[in-house]
C-alpha cells in the first residue's frame, strides 16, 4: 500500500509540472524580456536643441574691399562701412583736413570735412572712440568699440541738438570699422570729460 501511496504522488508531480496551464516558476526568464546584454543601464541621450534656437555665434567678420570706401586720392581711410542701400559711410584722413562722407559710392549725399584748427570735429572715447562732425544743429557721431557681451559694433548716430534722431548700424566686422585711437590725428580737439560718449552705443 505504501509502494502505491508514493508512485501516485510521483505521477501527480509530472503531470503537474507538464501542465501548461499552471502559471511558471517566478525564477523563469520572461521570453518578452531582452537579453542580458541589453539589461545593462543605458547612459541618457543629451537632447537636441530645437532647430529654431541655433547656439548663441559672434558674428562672423567679413572682409570690406579697401577701395569700396567714400575716400578720394591723397587720403586714407579713417573708417568705412557699407550701410546697405548702396550707402557707403567713411571717414577719411588727408591734407590736415578729416571728412566724414555717407551716400552712394563716389557722390556722397553727405560730404563734410573739417581743416585743422577748424571747429565742428571732436574726437573721444577710450574702449568706444568715436569721431563728431557738427553741422549746424546736427552731430554725426562715427563710433566703435567692444560691447559688454565682446562683440565688436560700429555705425553712426545722427544727433539733432543733442538729441538722437537716426541710428545707422554697421552690418559687417573688419578692421575698416574699427576707429583706431591712435591714427586720430593729432590736430582733432578731444571731447571734454563730461562728453556723452558712453550713451552714444
Amino acid at each position: 500500500r505504501m509502494k502505491l501511496s508514493f508512485f501516485l504522488a510521483a505521477s501527480a508531480l509530472v503531470l503537474a509540472a507538464c501542465d501548461s496551464h499552471l502559471p511558471p516558476s517566478q525564477d523563469a526568464p520572461n521570453p518578452d524580456a531582452s537579453s542580458g546584454a541589453d539589461d545593462a543601464p543605458r547612459p541618457a541621450r543629451a537632447e537636441a536643441p530645437p532647430p529654431d534656437t541655433p547656439p548663441a555665434q559672434k558674428p562672423s567678420p567679413r572682409q570690406v574691399d579697401a577701395s569700396a570706401t567714400q575716400c578720394v586720392q591723397g587720403e586714407s581711410h579713417l573708417y568705412s562701412c557699407p550701410m546697405g542701400g548702396g550707402r557707403t559711410v567713411s571717414v577719411c584722413v588727408g591734407n590736415r583736413q578729416v571728412s566724414y562722407r555717407y551716400g552712394p559710392q563716389g557722390d556722397p549725399e553727405i560730404d563734410l570735412t573739417v581743416p585743422a584748427g577748424r571747429p565742428g570735429l571732436w574726437a573721444g572715447g577710450q574702449s568706444q572712440p568715436h569721431l563728431r562732425f557738427r553741422s549746424g544743429a546736427y552731430d554725426y557721431v562715427v563710433y566703435s568699440g567692444r560691447q559688454p557681451d565682446g562683440v565688436e559694433r560700429s555705425g553712426v548716430l545722427v544727433l539733432r541738438g543733442g538729441d538722437e534722431i537716426r541710428r545707422l548700424a554697421c552690418p559687417v566686422t573688419s578692421s575698416q570699422t574699427e576707429i583706431p585711437a591712435g591714427m586720430v590725428p593729432d590736430y582733432v580737439p578731444r571731447e571734454s570729460a563730461d562728453a556723452r560718449a558712453d550713451d552714444w552705443f
